[in-house]
């Protein structure tokens, strides 16, 4: 079976998925593995509760730009986050 492609990351992603292994090895060393599995475990039962979100709309990389979007999520209400999908045309 032949090795699987590398996958090519823009150089910002690439830091950000540095920086959380970096972390969570850090995490893993200081806790130890029991206190890990305990983190894990109690993400994995919230994940639809405490870290739950919802968004009042879902908007592209480049309608971040447009001004009356700019108008909309500047306002920073209750209830009214955005989703930022950088993958939507």
């Amino acid at each position: 079976m032949p090795a699987p492609a590398a996958v090519e990351m823009p150089p910002l992603q690439q830091q950000i998925l540095n920086l959380a292994e970096w972390v969570s090895a850090l995490v893993d060393v200081t806790v130890g593995p029991a206190a890990v599995a305990t983190l894990k475990e109690r993400i994995g039962r919230e994940l639809k509760t405490t870290f739950a979100s919802t968004f009042s709309a879902e908007i592209s990389l480049a309608e971040t730009l447009h001004l009356d979007v700019i108008a909309r999520y500047r306002k920073r209400e209750t209830g009214k986050k955005f989703l930022v999908n950088p993958s939507r045309a």
